[in-house]
């Protein structure tokens, strides 16, 4: 077997994991670590196994993914609206501008 073929990444019929999916596995193991860390310094966060820590961060992954799901879907509701006040929101009140200095709709 020569060095080319030691060294060549594994072409047969696996197709390796999505992105997707990878990112979403980090995720949770961020969410757990952050979760065991309020854990330990926090006296008052209460965690009583790695079980349940693990648990929590899937179920605030799934909730964030839920969150972001509707709030597309409203965004493309905003953007399709045919009203006056369905027209002038999305513009005056999206993106970077909802702080509440910078934004028209608070002046």
């Amino acid at each position: 077997m020569s060095t080319d073929e030691v060294s060549a990444p594994d072409r047969g019929g696996s197709a390796g994991i999505s992105p997707r999916l990878a990112a979403g596995v980090i995720d949770i193991f961020v969410y757990v670590v952050v979760l065991n860390l309020f854990a330990e310094y926090f006296p008052k966060v209460i965690s009583e196994t790695f079980t349940l820590s693990l648990l929590a961060a899937v179920l605030l992954k799934v909730v964030l993914e839920i969150v972001l799901v509707v709030k597309d879907r409203v965004k493309h509701r905003f953007r399709q609206a045919t009203t006056r006040l369905g027209r002038w929101w999305p513009r005056s009140c999206s993106g970077s501008c909802w702080s509440a200095a910078s934004s028209p709709c608070w002046k």
